[in-house]
């Protein structure tokens, strides 16, 4: 369920970097007061651009900030099951079903595979046959939300491995179709 291109190779973009003391945010205006502190510590300079977010951003935006390090991770080759399982322990309990699809999904990801099939009772049906489907397979790869919603398309899209029947090619070839 991560943004997918262009949006997303712009992940680093995402935060500012202070160039005279070193903290990072998606706004530096907007960091508290005892950033001062969190900035000079050893642990706070030893870290990576997202890891010194995190030990920035409030609570309630720290698993948000685990996901994009993951997110960026998956795009650099490196393993991000452990940044996905932080994600899922910050964010606690869903508030919304947009919140525990995304939950479930990190969840998968991380390989946590009896936890997300435990959460996916009583969310929207197509999704969730998705999951279960994705939870079976043990598939922790990547997938679009419109791998699961289907679009209300007359003609199947390309994605779907379906053909469309007749066409302009089927008429050209002298075909029925399918």
């Amino acid at each position: 369920m991560r943004p997918g291109e262009p949006t997303r190779s712009t992940l680093r973009d995402w935060l500012q970097q202070c160039r005279a003391c070193g903290a990072v945010a998606p706004d530096l205006a907007a960091l508290t007061a005892n950033a001062a502190s969190v900035v000079a510590s050893e642990a706070y300079r030893a870290a990576d651009r997202f890891s010194r977010w995190r030990m920035l951003c409030p609570a309630e935006a720290r698993g948000e900030a685990y996901l994009q390090a993951a997110w960026l991770a998956d795009d650099e080759g490196r393993d991000a099951t452990a940044l996905r399982r932080n994600a899922a322990a910050a964010w606690g309990e869903p508030a919304s079903n947009e919140s525990a699809l995304r939950l479930i999904d990190v969840l998968r990801r991380a390989g946590e595979f009896t936890e997300a099939a435990r959460r996916v009772d009583g969310m929207a049906a197509q999704v969730l046959a998705f999951q279960r489907g994705r939870i079976a397979a043990r598939d922790t790869g990547r997938h679009l939300l419109s791998s699961a919603l289907r679009p209300p398309a007359r003609m199947p899209h390309v994605a779907h491995g379906k053909r469309a029947a007749g066409g302009f090619w089927a008429r050209v070839l002298g075909r029925s179709g399918g």
